[in-house]
């Protein structure tokens, strides 16, 4: 097993990295049915049959600060709000 770590700020493009790693390993590619990344993202749908899957961590510690704060997950995916909820967690002694 291999794993491929990739971090980054929000909508910076940690899945459209790991859609290029899917894109260049993937059979239909290296026998040039795809030749080029958007056609084969348009047609591609999700994991299934790469061998690169794409996880996403994020979800958990959003429910964690959201039970904690009260402010729903759907407020803490807002850059400014989620800023806001760092400075906090991180100014608790």
């Amino acid at each position: 097993m291999s794993i491929i770590g990739i971090s980054g700020k929000m909508k910076s493009g940690k899945d459209t990295i790991g859609k290029i790693v899917q894109y260049l390993t993937d059979n239909a590619v290296i026998k040039n049915i795809y030749p080029n990344f958007e056609d084969w993202n348009k047609l591609n749908v999700g994991n299934e049959g790469h061998y690169w899957q794409i996880k996403k961590f994020a979800g958990k510690p959003k429910q964690i600060v959201s039970l904690v704060t009260g402010i729903p997950i759907e407020d803490l995916e807002k850059k400014k709000k989620l800023r806001i909820v760092i400075y906090l967690v991180i100014g608790i002694d």
